[in-house]
């Protein structure tokens, strides 16, 4: 960093950005490996009837837990693949699922996005900073 200004703007972003990896990465062992059991449980996708869990591909089980965060977040919405995470989870009562599990998968989908988002800000400040 030539310019000192951007020390403090480059540790924040930084720093936001370990703090949604280290979150990513606990609440995707959990997810994944863990507690994949208790969570399909309680949302009960449908793409599980014809499949295991765990015999499925990384990118669909992401995308399961994709739909349970879109379910979750965004009950009514009818905007893009929230029509389908819904129509597919419509069984499934956000208010009822319980706080553990909708911390998880809140946890991991937020910090992904939160990531992203702090990534695009970092190779900012990394290019102003030079």
């Amino acid at each position: 960093m030539s310019n000192p200004a951007f020390v403090p703007l480059f540790q924040l972003t930084f720093g936001l950005f370990m703090l949604c990896f280290a979150i990513v990465m606990v609440c995707g062992v959990l997810l994944f490996y863990i507690k994949h059991e208790n969570v399909n449980a309680v949302m009960q996708h449908p793409y599980l009837q014809y499949k295991p869990f765990r015999q499925l591909p990384l990118t669909i089980r992401a995308t399961i837990l994709l739909d349970y965060y879109l379910r979750l977040a965004f009950p009514k919405r009818r905007f893009w693949v929230i029509v389908q995470a819904n129509y597919l989870l419509s069984h499934v009562d956000p208010t009822q699922v319980p706080k553990n599990i909708k911390l998880l998968i809140f946890g991991f989908w937020s910090a992904c996005w939160l990531g992203l988002i702090d990534m695009a800000a970092l190779w900012g400040v990394l290019s102003l900073g030079q």
